[in-house]
């Protein structure tokens, strides 16, 4: 904070007071890079109540602060929230860790399906990324205890106020390692007789390499969103959400780690030919591991795991083509053969009756599916397919009490949320 006067010291025995300076104008300004959120939010207790008074752990970030400290990812809001770090399962920045513990992504409020590295969750849409450290509020169901990260999209009313005249940006983005990034956004004000409100859209396209060689991760974004006021205390929200994204690869880095490597790039060359692909199918079958085809207790597997005679430390032995390589940085353990294409969609609709005195009647709906699949050349390809639904029906009623001295805010609330999911994974041979 900065303050525009004058000031007098003393110094030992009583001075006189300096006559009082003409102040034409005193300019006091705070939080510029605006991480202070003094709008009242129900994130932090399901109870609206403004950040600055919430005796909990919590950052909501806005879009304009994402841009300016160059966030694109999860994994980077270390720089703006305390507490929070990156948890990008090999590579993929899919969720963050909060006070130890693999958060949670919300949408609006509602769980979305973990996203354990499956995909990089997409944040160019948020109007405000809100970081909760600690369990979520009770209307918002069971949730990890280290914390959560709720996603609110733009929408035609992100300041609290309907739009009153078109808005729009586009944006074309280049860069290093290929980057080519196209945004699109527009919002228009609604005015439908008694109901008014606004639409918003937005769409992202990103085709980019990146520092390492093989990873080449590709996304498409479309969101739109409908906030309407419908006159005599009811209102409305609903909308959407389409992402789709390929070569999400998941990679591990660098295999065969030494000191020599991280300090000199000296990397370990060879292979082992103790396993083979005797009929060149591309995978090892019980047959081809051993005649009897008992897996995984073998003697071509024990003896290419422990070399022979057995080795005192478990390795897979090199016995063709050992020697030393330069190694660069950017090239780590990903294979062409890899990939990985997912898709969500998310939908939400919102009805609300304003009661008077603060109360309020709110039904919402949520909607949510994943579908993933994946090949990984180290190891683990999976396939998923996932949905949830929620159905929440909320009932704000404050009292007041001892003359207007106690005020109490009552939540009363039912939800049901339903998920249905199918994971396929291998491991090993599986």
């Amino acid at each position: 904070m900065y303050a525009f006067g004058a000031f007098a010291a003393l110094d030992g025995a009583a001075a006189a007071e300096p006559p009082a300076p003409n102040v034409a104008e005193v300019v006091v300004t705070a939080d510029r890079a605006g991480l202070l959120e003094r709008q009242p939010n129900d994130t932090v207790f399901g109870l609206d109540k403004p950040l600055l008074e919430t005796p909990r752990s919590a950052s909501f970030v806005s879009d304009t602060t994402l841009n300016r400290y160059g966030i694109q990812t999860l994994d980077k809001l270390t720089a703006v929230s305390p507490g929070t770090y990156t948890a990008s399962f090999f590579g993929v920045a899919g969720a963050v860790q909060i006070r130890g513990t693999l958060a949670e992504n919300y949408f609006r409020g509602f769980k979305r399906i973990e996203n354990r590295g499956t995909y990089s969750t997409p944040i160019g849409d948020a109007a405000q990324l809100q970081i909760l450290r600690g369990p979520p509020a009770p209307v918002f169901g069971a949730g990890k205890v280290g914390g959560l990260i709720n996603f609110i999209p733009k929408t035609a009313r992100d300041q609290g106020a309907y739009l009153t005249q078109a808005v729009g940006e586009i944006t074309l983005t280049g860069g290093s390692y290929q980057k080519k990034n196209a945004t699109a956004q527009i919002g228009l004000p609604v005015n439908l007789g008694a109901a008014n409100g606004g639409v918003y859209a937005y769409g992202e396209i990103d085709d980019s390499h990146s520092f390492y060689r093989g990873i080449y991760p590709r996304r498409q974004l479309g969101e739109v969103s409908v906030d309407l006021d419908l006159g005599s205390g009811w209102s409305t929200a609903f909308g959407g959400m389409v992402f789709h994204s390929k070569g999400d690869v998941q990679t591990p880095g660098w295999n065969r780690l030494t000191q020599d490597l991280i300090d000199n790039r000296n990397y370990i060359t060879g292979r082992n030919t103790a396993l083979v692909d005797i009929n060149r199918d591309g995978r090892l079958q019980p047959t081809e591991i051993s005649p009897g085809g008992f897996y995984p207790f073998t003697t071509s597997l024990y003896s290419a795991y422990f070399g022979f005679p057995p080795a005192p430390d478990p390795r897979f032995v090199l016995n063709t083509g050992v020697g030393v390589t330069k190694l660069s940085p950017r090239t780590v353990f990903t294979s062409s053969a890899d990939f990985s294409r997912s898709t969500t969609y998310t939908l939400y609709f919102d009805l609300v009756k304003d009661l008077g005195g603060g109360a309020d009647v709110k039904l919402q709906q949520f909607y949510d599916r994943l579908s993933n699949e994946r090949f990984v050349s180290y190891g683990f390809p999976a396939d998923y397919r996932a949905w949830t639904t929620e159905t929440r029906l909320t009932l704000t009623l404050p009292a007041t009490f001892a003359d207007g001295r106690v005020t109490v805010r009552n939540l009363i609330g039912a939800s049901n949320r339903y998920y249905k999911g199918r994971k396929q994974e291998t491991f090993n041979s599986g």
